[in-house]
């Protein structure tokens, strides 16, 4: 459990970042990804990613795509919004095979040239329509349906969910401040942060993490402060994220019933987690004073660095990890010896394997789709990173 963990995490990892099992943990089932780059893990070992424009083509972009590997689609990797869009890209999905994903037909122009959609396996709608005068910045999508995001109307900004068609903002904490929504379980509780009213003239003051439960506002209990970011939050209620020790770096945390557990590591300087599940198990990163970061998975009482759950035949390095489900799968990012970067899913020991990437969807997309992308290329527009959250 995370709390088992969360007590070795703090003592186990030395400098040297070895395993703390007593023997010598059991390797997990490597499936690359191939081209897809990955974003986001489901519990029925779907991955959503992003999928480049037909590789016959000369024009860059890339489109919001689907790896499935189990069931009668097992190996594939399909295409979300196929060729109705000049450039899409996921930005999260659930169980029930809801995608949400930003998207442009080139139509647009600005910071926001394109509108977020959910896709329930068919069709897509928008989650909302700048011409209606509301940008709502979507970050995450529960297995509800929830959307939770951050809303702007006439000069007003705070946190919002849409559900089912319905754009709805949470009540602020603070009369006269502000906060934003990061993320929500399936339980219906939504975590953001929030600032009170403060002096514009002045440096921002540290925030306060909150809870919205049927729309209204709770502020954590017990927190440490020296917020940097929240990482993840499961249906417990259990939060994991870093804040900054102004002798340690940044440090990870783990937060459940009202009280805060520093994560850090006595010997290295950062510590960050990025997701927690259903089961309590966490992964992130340790960073130590030489510099080399190592990618860990913390899950029943040891802490394992990622590199000795991989086969060592495959000669790879972990470069980033960037989601956990309930079953123990990771997904993560990687590279053997001087090879291109690929996606990855790690599956544990007596789980069936997903199935290899055996065939991926080349979008050709519509010629007026094509001369959008062109256009695109010409002015260089920057790619938008995927993240797993929108920072403030």
């Amino acid at each position: 459990m995370a709390l088992a963990a969360a007590a070795l995490l703090a003592t186990s990892i030395g400098h040297a970042v070895p395993s703390t099992a007593s023997e010598i943990p059991a390797r997990y089932h490597f499936t690359g990804l191939g081209s897809l780059e990955g974003v986001r893990l489901n519990n029925l070992g779907q991955v959503l990613g992003s999928s480049p424009v037909n590789k016959h083509t000369s024009i860059w972009g890339s489109f919001a795509a689907l790896y499935s590997g189990y069931g009668p689609d097992a190996g594939s990797v399909r295409a979300v919004l196929g060729p109705r869009s000049a450039h899409s890209r996921g930005i999260d999905f659930n169980d029930r095979g809801e995608v949400l994903a930003w998207e442009s037909d080139g139509s647009r122009t600005g910071n926001w040239s394109g509108r977020p959609v959910l896709w329930d396996g068919s069709a897509a709608r928008p989650v909302y329509d700048p011409d209606d005068g509301v940008l709502f910045i979507p970050n995450r999508l529960n297995n509800q349906g929830m959307v939770t995001g951050y809303a702007s109307e006439l000069g007003a900004y705070g946190p919002a969910t849409w559900v089912d068609g319905r754009l709805e903002r949470l009540a602020e904490p603070f009369q006269g401040g502000e906060s934003y929504a990061i993320t929500a379980n399936d339980r219906g509780q939504v975590l953001g942060l929030a600032w009170p009213e403060y002096d514009r003239s002045l440096p921002t003051p540290e925030p306060h993490p909150v809870i919205w439960e049927g729309g209204q506002p709770r502020l954590l209990e017990s927190w440490l402060g020296g917020y940097n970011g929240f990482a993840d939050m499961n249906d417990a209620g259990q939060i994991v994220g870093s804040r900054y020790d102004p002798d340690r770096g940044y440090q990870g945390f783990l937060y459940q019933d009202g009280e805060t557990i520093d994560l850090g590591l006595p010997e290295w300087v950062h510590s960050n987690p990025v997701a927690i599940n259903g089961e309590g198990d966490v992964i992130g990163s340790a960073q130590g004073p030489d510099g080399n970061t190592v990618w860990y998975l913390a899950s029943e009482g040891s802490v394992i660095p990622l590199e000795d759950l991989l086969p060592p035949e495959l000669g790879w390095t972990v470069v980033e990890l960037l989601d956990l489900n309930d079953s123990g799968q990771i997904l993560g990012v990687g590279h053997a010896g001087w090879g291109p970067q690929t996606s990855f899913i790690l599956t544990p020991p007596g789980m069936d394997a997903p199935a290899a990437v055996s065939t991926v969807d080349q979008v050709v997309p519509e010629p007026t789709t094509l001369a959008m992308l062109g256009l695109i290329g010409a002015t260089g527009l920057a790619r938008r990173a995927v993240r797993r959250r929108w920072g403030r």
